[in-house]
């Protein structure tokens, strides 16, 4: 094997390789010829706006103006992800003849379809004749044909095509992912014609029936997703996944109506979801999960995630998907349909690793992902979900009698139940004192979704007492009741009573503020009460928090490493070290014993733990290796031997402190928050609440308000940052259906005073798109009230719509950003916090900090080129050149990418010019400014 054969297989085993669409996302664009009703417009429009095609003088089109070779040729390097040189004709027919395209002589001659069926074949690598090139169209749902029978005279092959045609060809080939241009290894006279069968009646006048092969397309629709009008395509993150019952993976599937047409981003679909196997299916659309859930899509997409059975042994599973309680006719084809994705569990021992973070300067925000442990409640015996009659309480053993009818009494646990209150949740303490002063009282007895007992007391059962309330509140009613049993003297409230007084505490916040304002006119003592006693336990828990830090660390990041066996049981009796290893220091720490407390959510399941004193804000990454361990005790050896002397890698995440704002002023500012199914997987640990809640308090404006949106937009919380900062908004169980943008502009706008001195903005994130006609109406009301909008478009480019709100920005005076990931909030939310309260911005200053210029940075392997692309926030005007970097034994080797517009930078070279390198495990993108100085750069690690 050849030196050159040998580094294809090199970087084709060990590169991360990614894949560009080329973008469907629309700017505004005048067509004055072509009307919005004509079949041909969407396709038009995006050809235009992305540059494919262009209009000649007064915005004319000419869909029926014919298309000669050199235009063609030019039209798909603008689209051919592979293509990266001058667009000069002598360069773009010296590229595509050497991939042996099969072309005219004359390039200005016209293209008849026929020729451009054989061109696409081409492209894809496959060498077809005329026929069976016109049957690839048909099969990759290119074409329809020109009257729906499918044949080749059907498609007019020896027409020639028109504007118009190539428009709708290219339209869809975007959407199935582009053109990488791979080409032919010699002269195209049909060799792979064998590869493609013709369908009877193919070549005469009849109809063609294509087979149905729904019942056989099981996980397959990745490698043909346009084999049939639902079903565009299905995706799973990870189809293998470590059977611990902790890993998951994302299954998101793209959807279209019957008629092949899109799905509203407005419209959501219900779905019956099923595991084979009886792994745990959840959804952001649903707050239930089990082995079989309803999820709703979001538009045409629906996702739902996927958590590993704990198993011994490797398994395969089947989910599936039906369309359930929708009779429309444009459904009419899912009926009686089943979707598949297979999936496979593999139990493995792990080294699994948590961290904590811990800053006084940033208490609530600087973050962590340590589980605290599924706490473990016993469920009453014999009884079914209904009403208990609570007979006794004993507050030492946290357990009551309770009974059901005319059955005796049962002593039931209730320590790590779900406790509540008309709904409302308390704590054990205070569930103890209403059940102690209520004798013979009940509680309705429920399961959450997690199987854990839920016991809830109905409000009339308990309250007695007439406050008198002069805007009747059942509610307030409650927090008046459970006010009471805080103690009336200060120095008898203790650090026991903390989660009971936050309870409290949340329910007062989940009020309205008129209800507050009420309460605060009407029962001012009560209500100084409740804060004397949160000001109270917040010092006790302070003064805790300073107790158990280790070693008077003013800061530090905790990390825990835990043994997993093969199966998910964690292992709590090894007695061996880990390496960990942490912003350059690393130390070798004994596992220890058991020490976990389900109760105080205190100490850590068989795990070692090491204290780093720093705290490094943004992404980090920490390190652990199992050492070898020799005793008598060989009872993991053989379990474990996999993980010995392998480094594992996890990433850290510390959540930034806003700097203090540089200016001061009278705003008011609604936020916006996209909780659409979609939403989940780009921020699947639901970091845009924490952010914005944080932001909310840093901004400090003198009115807010807090709305989130999926299928329409709903008020959260309004008033001062203080109230709406500290409410339960945002919650990770709203994030599910379809995805209305202009419902939820519409209700911040609405929630804005009558004031005129104060300036008002309004703060949205989002992933997707809703109609035009809904977004033109929410940026007139803004623009006729003064209100500007700032928009942040989370997601990759290649997967999240950027016209809408980029128009909503760019048309009330805002601002756009867009972020690839989520961690990245933090940077725009500070830049949009100083644009509306100093009334400036500075988009360079966005684009500052060296991992903010890169979206993404990807490299690709195609059978004799690779290809390095990298995509530039659209932020960032302040990128002149990129570079990818590739390192080796011998040096760098640099390559400079072209600017190929949409904020794309990409370059394709030969395998060949690697030959002589042995590379490095990582590549390096580049970033420079006109003055040549290095501004950002992003590393794609070679695995």
């Amino acid at each position: 094997m050849n030196k050159c054969k040998k580094i294809v297989i090199v970087l084709l085993c060990c590169m991360l390789t990614f894949a560009w669409t080329a973008p469907l996302t629309t700017e505004a664009a005048t067509i004055t010829d072509v009307k919005s009703s004509n079949s041909k417009y969407t396709a038009v429009k995006w050809a235009v706006d992305n540059g494919i095609m262009e209009t000649y003088p007064g915005g004319k089109f000419q869909t029926h103006k014919l298309v000669t070779e050199q235009q063609l040729l030019t039209m798909i390097a603008n689209l051919d992800d592979n293509y990266s040189y001058s667009y000069s004709s002598d360069m773009i027919y010296n590229y595509y003849s050497e991939l042996n395209i099969p072309l005219n002589s004359n390039r200005y001659a016209n293209v008849s379809r026929g020729q451009f069926a054989r061109i696409f074949a081409a492209l894809n690598g496959l060498d077809l004749s005329e026929p069976q090139a016109v049957q690839y169209l048909y099969l990759n749902e290119i074409t329809t044909g020109t009257t729906g029978k499918k044949t080749y005279n059907d498609y007019q092959p020896n027409k020639n095509i028109t504007r118009g045609d190539i428009a709708v060809f290219f339209y869809r080939i975007a959407k199935q992912g582009g053109i990488a241009s791979e080409g032919l290894t010699g002269t195209a006279t049909g060799k792979d014609n064998s590869q493609i069968t013709l369908p009877v009646n193919f070549m005469s006048n009849g109809t063609v029936e294509f087979e149905n092969n729904n019942d056989n397309n099981h996980n397959d629709w990745s490698n043909n997703p346009k084999v049939n009008n639902e079903v565009q395509n299905i995706e799973i993150t990870n189809p293998e996944i470590t059977a611990n019952g902790v890993d998951s993976t994302l299954i998101t599937i793209d959807l279209k109506d019957s008629y092949g047409n899109e799905i509203s981003e407005e419209e959501s679909l219900q779905f019956k979801v099923t595991s084979k196997a009886g792994a745990k299916i959840s959804s952001s659309s649903n707050s239930s999960s089990g082995q079989s859930i309803y999820a709703y899509s979001d538009g045409g997409v629906l996702s739902v995630y996927v958590t590993a059975p704990k198993l011994t042994k490797t398994i395969k599973d089947t989910i599936t998907f039906e369309l359930v309680n929708n009779d429309e006719a444009k459904y009419a084809s899912y009926k009686g349909k089943k979707f598949e994705a297979t999936l496979r569990y593999v139990p493995k021992a792990e080294l699994r690793i948590t961290y904590d973070i811990y800053d006084p300067e940033n208490p609530e925000y600087a973050g962590g992902n340590v589980d605290s442990g599924v706490k473990p409640t016993n469920l009453p015996d014999d009884m079914e979900p209904g009403k208990i009659t609570i007979v006794e309480v004993d507050p030492d053993d946290q357990t009551f009698y309770g009974k059901q009818g005319s059955d005796s009494d049962k002593s039931i646990d209730y320590a790590n139940a779900e406790l509540r209150i008309a709904n409302k949740e308390i704590s054990p303490w205070l569930f103890e004192q209403i059940a102690l002063i209520n004798y013979n009282t009940t509680v309705q007895y429920s399961l959450n979704s997690e199987g854990r007992p839920v016991y809830n007391f109905h409000t009339e059962d308990v309250i007695k007492t007439d406050y008198k309330l002069s805007i009747s509140s059942p509610v307030s009613e409650i927090v008046l009741f459970l006010i009471e049993f805080i103690p009336e003297d200060e120095e008898d409230i203790s650090l026991y009573l903390y989660d009971s007084v936050k309870a409290i505490r949340a329910i007062y916040n989940s009020l309205s503020s008129f209800e507050q304002k009420n309460l605060q006119n009407n029962f001012k003592d009560a209500i100084s009460k409740l804060e004397d006693a949160e000001a109270v336990v917040d010092s006790l828990k302070k003064n805790q928090d300073l107790a158990n830090r280790p070693d008077d660390k003013e800061k530090y990041t905790k990390v825990i490493v835990s043994l997993v066996a093969p199966g998910g049981k964690i292992i709590t009796d090894y007695r061996g070290k880990v390496r960990i290893n942490y912003n350059g220091v690393s130390g070798d720490f004994e596992f220890t014993t058991n020490t976990k407390d389900y109760v105080t959510n205190t100490g850590h399941a068989g795990a070692a733990v090491a204290y780093f004193d720093s705290v490094i804000y943004g992404e980090t990454e920490v390190t652990a290796e199992l050492l070898p361990y020799d005793s008598e005790d060989n009872s993991y050896k053989k379990s474990l031997k996999d993980l010995y002397n392998q480094e594992v890698k996890e990433t850290i995440f510390a959540n930034q402190q806003f700097k203090e704002n540089s200016c001061s002023r009278e705003v008011e500012v609604g936020f916006v928050v996209d909780q659409s199914g979609s939403m989940k997987k780009n921020d699947p640990t639901n970091h845009v609440s924490t952010k914005t809640k944080q932001l909310i308090e840093t901004i400090d404006a003198k009115h807010n308000s807090a709305v989130r949106f999926n299928t329409k937009g709903i008020l959260e919380k309004s008033g001062s940052a203080e109230v709406v900062s500290s409410a339960d908004i945002f919650k990770a169980s709203n994030i599910k259906g379809g995805t209305n943008i202009a419902s939820g502009i519409d209700i911040a706008l609405s929630n804005f005073t009558s004031s005129t001195t104060t300036s008002k903005s309004i703060i949205l994130v989002s992933d997707g798109v809703t109609t035009e006609r809904q977004i033109n109406q929410v940026i007139q009301k803004a623009k006729n009230n003064n209100v500007k909008i700032y928009t942040v478009a989370v997601g990759k480019q290649a997967d999240t719509k950027f016209s809408s709100l980029k128009q909503i920005a760019d048309e009330t005076g805002g601002q756009f950003f867009h972020i690839s990931q989520i961690e990245k909030l933090h940077d725009v939310y500070e830049n949009i916090a100083e644009a509306i309260l100093c009334e400036d911005y500075d988009s360079d200053n966005f684009c500052t900090s060296p991992d903010s210029i890169f979206d993404d940075a990807e490299v690709e392997i195609r059978r004799t080129n690779v290809t390095m692309t990298a995509t530039i926030n659209t932020n960032c005007d302040n990128v002149d050149k990129v570079i990818a970097q590739f390192n080796s034994v011998y040096g760098n080797y640099q390559f400079d990418l072209i600017d190929r517009g949409q904020n794309i930078y990409r370059a394709t070279q030969s395998v060949s010019k690697f030959q002589n390198f042995n590379l490095y495990e990582d590549v390096e993108f580049l970033a420079y400014d006109e003055n040549g100085n290095l501004i950002g750069s992003k590393t794609v690690e070679i695995q």
